[in-house]
């Protein structure tokens, strides 16, 4: 649940005191391709983040620029 709910995968060693994460992954069975789900997953919020920041930074450059709504 916690790495569903956006949780790292490094934190949960520190909350069981396992020395290596791996040891984590063994009790959790979590799979490669289960990390790879996560992180494309956390890609695409970071991705869509980034977008949001860029459209905020925006109006800005129409200020300066009014023509930068027409250009493409």
């Amino acid at each position: 649940m916690y790495l569903d709910a956006g949780g790292s995968i490094e934190d949960i060693p520190i909350m069981l005191s396992h020395a290596d994460t791996k040891t984590t992954m063994l009790y959790l069975e979590i799979s490669m391709d289960r990390l790879q789900k996560l992180q494309d997953n956390r890609d695409d919020y970071l991705d869509v983040v980034r977008m949001r920041m860029d459209q905020r930074a925006a109006p800005e450059a129409v200020r300066t620029n009014p023509m930068s709504l027409f250009s493409r």
